[in-house]
């Protein structure tokens, strides 16, 4: 973050309290603040000329005389965001207010060079910001497929894209489009879209299963998101559930990971493996190649009480709530938002887990814990990604706690 002198400090501060308080006054805007009335008019003319604010109607005050309102404006500030998770690169771009603006889905395949995958990323960034002439694109968030470097330059590495190793897409990115570009892991973005956008909106602690390819867990704690020391927080993929095992090696090298049985993958080679030993299911008759099941293909082998499926998740599900209440009894966490593509295999998958919590957390820490199924579903990594470009476009971290901005 760059240092401000007190000028631009004072116009980013009236910035963020116009943009949180969605309709404020210049005189509000002077009691909360405490500057005197001719600095936030020179700072709210500034703000206007740069049109990243507008005057937005009149408000009547006690006295009766009616007071020309702020707020941000929705319909100048856009950032794109951009996931890249195979088998889609997923690309939007909204407006600072949140609205979608427009929304592009392309198939990649996960053997494909790194390089090709970057190219058809900034074509389309290209794309958008020609169709979109007429806004301001402040910015580019990127959802990177694997894990960060922790100073948010590169990515390190992926197992979803073979080819994914010491990638520069930050800068491939700014040189081919012009525009400034942040790179964040799929685990903050969960964890930042919930709380900017979610169900997780005023919230200080709380933690977000993602349930998907992988598993994993991103928490806040005092209004913070945790990356932690190499920006690899939340790795409940990899707690041992089995130190005995030695049956599957998990990609990181150890033996009884969580996802090595509870994953999708690997609930998916399980039903599988029982299937190639003559058990008795609907998905045998359903599926040609077992290995070719699909989440749905297994939700509706539960809705019609297969017992296979039925057994499979639920074992699974009991598993990760084991892990979970771990995470639980050690963050104390007000809220616990799950979302993912797992959560199609329904309220069997879902209600499992948090039983499974619930039965293993420490009762009188955390006897008010909410468990909560994540609303903002697929558009929750796009969101977030240009979420993060609003945030350090405002420099939310400066102003969080002062004045009630959130």
């Amino acid at each position: 973050m760059n240092i401000l002198n007190q000028r631009d400090y004072k116009k980013l501060l009236v910035l963020n309290l116009i943009l949180s308080y969605n309709g404020i006054s210049r005189t509000e805007i002077s009691a909360l603040t405490d500057y005197r009335a001719a600095t936030v008019g020179d700072l709210v003319h500034e703000l206007l000329e740069e049109q990243i604010i507008i005057e937005s109607g009149k408000a009547k005050t006690a006295q009766g005389r009616k007071r020309k309102m702020l707020e941000v404006n929705g319909e100048l500030l856009c950032a794109i965001g951009v996931v890249i998770y195979p088998p889609k690169i997923d690309m939007m771009i909204c407006s600072i207010k949140g609205d979608i603006l427009s929304r592009i889905s392309l198939p990649f395949e996960k053997d494909w060079p790194a390089e090709r995958i970057i190219r058809i990323v900034n074509q389309n960034i290209l794309s958008l910001a020609s169709a979109f002439k007429d806004k301001r694109i402040i910015g580019v968030g990127i959802c990177d497929p694997g894990v960060v470097a922790a100073n948010r330059e590169y990515s390190v590495s992926s197992v979803y894209i073979n080819s994914w190793r010491d990638v520069q897409l930050k800068s491939m990115v700014e040189v081919e489009t012009g525009l400034p570009v942040i790179i964040s892991s799929r685990v903050f973005l969960t964890a930042f879209a919930e709380q900017k956008l979610g169900l997780a909106k005023g919230k200080k602690d709380f933690i977000c299963l993602v349930l998907s390819e992988g598993i994993g867990l991103s928490f806040v704690c005092n209004g913070h998101v945790v990356n932690g020391h190499t920006g690899m927080a939340g790795q409940i993929g990899h707690t041992v559930i089995n130190q005995h095992s030695q049956d599957t090696p998990c990609y990181c090298g150890n033996f009884g990971c969580m996802e090595t049985t509870c994953s999708f993958p690997a609930i998916k080679k399980k039903i599988a493996a029982a299937l190639r030993t003559g058990s008795n299911s609907s998905l045998a008759s359903s599926c040609e190649n077992p290995d070719l099941i699909s989440p749905e293909d297994i939700r509706k082998a539960i809705d019609s009480g297969d017992r296979l499926a039925i057994n499979v998740v639920k074992n699974a599900a009991r598993s990760i709530g084991f892990s979970l209440a771990n995470s639980i009894n050690i963050l104390n966490p007000e809220v616990v938002i799950m979302s993912g593509e797992m959560l199609i295999f329904g309220d069997t998958f879902t209600s499992t887990i948090i039983e499974s919590a619930i039965e293993h957390i420490i009762p009188i820490q955390n006897a008010s814990i909410k468990f909560l199924v994540s609303d903002l579903m697929d558009t929750a990594l796009p969101l977030g990604a240009a979420s993060v470009v609003f945030s350090e476009f405002m420099q939310n971290d400066l102003f969080n706690g002062i004045y009630g901005i959130a």
